[in-house]
């Protein structure tokens, strides 16, 4: 959240010019206020209409500012209620997204759940290409308190409204996280939609039109008010065809994919490793990170084009390789290929993939052409401890 200091800069602009309503001002300048009420009437934030580049800066944003659309958004600069709090997600500084995924998600937010005008989000790529990611850091820069939500492979639509729960041996319900997103006047991030069954996003399509909606569970008919949106993620293209590891459950339908800005996050250039391995502070000398990330991306194009190897290195895996190599430098005899080995499983098992990936840790890894049967007897020392003792003597020798 802003910091007391943004807080009362924020106010002071602000001054006496608030609206107090449940659901979005629908005219409204630049530092309107606006107390968001919950549905029973109680004030659970406070937010500011303002640029969005200025809301980076009492961010203290150390990226590029003017990189970013200078749109008007709705800012929550103060929260009452404690669940509110709760549900936003936590500001990652060192997390650095796309301007342009983030100008179509403040687009998005913006607009209103209407028939013929609302509007929802999809965004798809590889794994590890900050999807999700990208989501929670604007959320956590607008103070925007989200429902979270992963599909997984043989959910049921009735459990993403409805959530069955046992208790002293009886059966009872309670909402699930689409209903909570609904009542609760929040926007649901949908991982691994693509997984989800094929007949689940047709039934968003009444929610995101802002008409109403029936549910077994409710005694009353739904109808989602402004700050209710979905935001999904999948690998793959409404089509199923999208490139990458993984293929989804089943297509998005026509119609559901016209209630859809579609967002295509491509892979990461050796640039973006880069400038993660730095954004971590990890101490690697400038060549060997160089050279790192041009093996990343090498082994993540020989899965994409070639299909030569069944998994990529995300992100996650760069960094794991470089806190591997970084604690074990001096300790162990080929501590990058432990930390490899440590990530990529299929080399651990699979001879052939082994060799494919040693082709690549040659030809990018190494001053001088190795061999693949001299990486893999240095694959075979990579547990092998540094005898510290016989080093010191040979460096006094």
């Amino acid at each position: 959240m802003l910091s007391n200091k943004a807080v009362l800069e924020i106010l002071a602009k602000v001054g006496k010019n608030f609206i107090v309503s449940a659901t979005k001002p629908t005219v409204a300048g630049v530092y309107q206020g606006w107390k968001v009420l919950d549905h029973e009437g109680k004030v659970t934030c406070l937010r500011c209409l303002m640029p969005f580049r200025e809301v980076l800066e009492y961010h203290d944003f150390k990226g590029n500012v003017k990189a970013f659309p200078n749109k008007l958004v709705w800012c929550t600069f103060a929260v009452n209620d404690p669940e509110y709090a709760n549900s936003v997600p936590v500001f990652d500084e060192k997390f650095r997204p796309e301007p342009r995924h983030i100008n179509l998600l403040i687009d998005v937010l913006n607009g209103t759940n209407a028939a013929g005008y609302g509007r929802g989000y999809y965004g798809f790529g590889e794994a590890g290409t900050g999807k999700t990611s990208t989501a929670h850091w604007l959320f956590a820069i607008l103070g925007i308190a989200c429902v979270q939500l992963n599909c997984k492979p043989q959910m049921e639509v009735e459990e993403m409204f409805i959530s069955h729960t046992a208790k002293d041996g009886k059966w009872s319900q309670a909402e699930g996280p689409i209903l909570k997103a609904i009542r609760l006047n929040y926007p649901i991030v949908i991982d691994e939609m693509d997984l989800a069954p094929a007949e689940f996003i047709p039934a968003l399509n009444n929610l995101v039109e802002g008409r109403k909606f029936s549910v077994t569970f409710c005694d009353k008919m739904l109808q989602a008010g402004d700050g209710f949106k979905v935001i999904g993620f999948g690998n793959t293209s409404g089509s199923g065809m999208e490139s990458g590891c993984y293929q989804g459950r089943s297509p998005l339908d026509a119609s559901s994919l016209d209630r859809l800005y579609k967002d295509y996050y491509e892979p990461l250039s050796k640039e973006r490793y880069m400038a993660l391995i730095e954004s971590h502070g990890f101490e690697i000398e400038s060549e060997l990170s160089s050279q790192l990330c041009d093996f990343i991306v090498a082994v993540n194009k020989s899965v994409r084009d070639e299909q030569a190897l069944p998994e990529m290195i995300s992100p996650r895996g760069l960094l794991g390789i470089c806190n591997l190599l970084q604690t074990n430098e001096g300790i162990l005899k080929n501590p990058l290929l432990f930390a490899i080995g440590s990530v990529m499983s299929s080399i651990l098992e699979n001879g052939e993939y082994r060799e494919k990936v040693f082709t690549l840790f040659s030809a990018h890894l190494t001053n001088s052409v190795l061999s693949t049967n001299q990486i893999e007897q240095s694959w075979g020392e990579r547990f092998e401890v540094v005898d510290t003792e016989e080093t010191e003597q040979k460096e006094e020798e």
